[in-house]
């Protein structure tokens, strides 16, 4: 079974998705579009349980949203903060199943057990069910409002891309979005009862709902070497084109522009509204010394964030447990296409400065 977050959608939402693109399912697809009916229907009826739940009371702790454009190591630094025993992160099969995992995880998780991830395509670090994931996945599924529904239908992403920061959505779009993270964090925090590590680089664009739906949250943004940033997303993207499990066939070209073009996007929205984040609730971290220092790194985020006792033991035996694991290696850029990332992300070049 090839990846794809849509194996946990509900009916309703599936013929919504379906309608709005016009049923235009390409022919190789039909089989897979088929049995992501027969999971819909399936899902609707594990759904039924949680959709009962009232959790309007339940205590909802100020949750760390992790900023970042995809590449950036924001996965690398949701899984050391989930070290953390006081804190807790969506796992795999609660973002693939957001409508009914309170009640369906215990056993339905080990049954897909066997269907699930070892390694993400793109880089082969370690993800199974359990692993921490990003909540973009979930929303997705929830409300039907997130790029990433543009990995099922490639020919409909510039119509999902209006969601990357809601700048051009509508009103009822917001709303419906803030409504499905407000629920899918208080059924996490139903759940764990612990303040929630939150990831998707899609959030870095959309800083006021963010603080809208959480006001008192807090931030971390992990910035990149533009280049390798720009190297490691052109490989992501052919990467998962043999992976995912894509309803039309998925255009490449242009590819480099997309990249380009998506990531002004996003940090277009966010520098707009970073002043806006609390300073005492706000810090940025730099991969490169991540890399080279996780602990001391570690410490210092606990500090700027006002998080009490930094586990310590723990991060290092999780760190211990990654040795020997090596990043992917891709070819120099040209000097041209060099040129063209530098013009075009100046920006953030100059903000946190990286060499150009």
């Amino acid at each position: 079974m090839k990846l794809s977050f849509l194996y946990g959608i509900r009916w309703r939402e599936w013929w919504q998705l379906l309608h709005g693109a016009g049923f235009a399912v390409d022919v190789g697809a039909w089989p897979r579009t088929l049995l992501l009916s027969l999971f819909a229907v399936q899902n609707s009826w594990l759904a039924r349980k949680d959709a009962r739940l009232d959790l309007d009371d339940v205590e909802v702790q100020p949750p760390i949203f992790i900023l970042g454009h995809w590449r950036s190591g924001t996965t690398h630094l949701q899984y050391l903060l989930n070290q953390d025993p006081r804190l807790a992160s969506p796992t795999t099969y609660q973002c693939a199943f957001p409508h009914s995992f309170l009640h369906s995880e215990s056993w339905h998780r080990p049954r897909l057990e066997r269907f699930g991830p070892r390694g993400r395509p793109q880089d082969r670090m370690h993800v199974d069910l359990d692993s921490p994931q990003e909540d973009e996945m979930a929303l997705a599924l929830m409300c039907l409002r997130s790029p990433y529904l543009g990995w099922a239908f490639p020919r409909l992403e510039s119509r999902y891309r209006r969601y990357l920061s809601f700048a051009e959505a509508s009103d009822e779009d917001r709303q419906e979005f803030q409504e499905a993270l407000r629920r899918f964090v208080r059924k996490l925090s139903y759940r764990y009862r612990r303040p929630l590590v939150l990831k998707s680089p899609c959030h870095t664009a959309r800083l006021p709902m963010l603080r809208s739906a959480f006001p008192h949250a807090r931030y971390v943004l992990l910035t990149r070497n533009p280049y390798e940033v720009f190297q490691s997303s052109l490989y992501f993207h052919q990467s998962w084109k043999r992976a995912f499990a894509f309803l039309q066939r998925p255009d490449v070209m242009d590819l480099e522009e997309r990249v380009l073009s998506l990531y002004e996007e996003m940090y277009e929205h966010f520098f707009a509204d970073e002043a806006s984040l609390p300073p005492d609730r706000y810090h940025v971290m730099r991969f490169e010394d991540l890399k080279v220092d996780a602990i001391g790194e570690m410490r210092r985020l606990y500090a700027a964030l006002g998080l009490e006792d930094f586990p310590e033991r723990a991060l290092r035996d999780y760190l211990s447990r990654l040795a020997g694991y090596q990043q992917n290696r891709y070819p120099p850029l040209s000097a041209d296409l060099k040129a063209v990332v530098a013009e075009r992300w100046e920006r953030t070049f100059r903000a946190w400065g990286y060499p150009v």
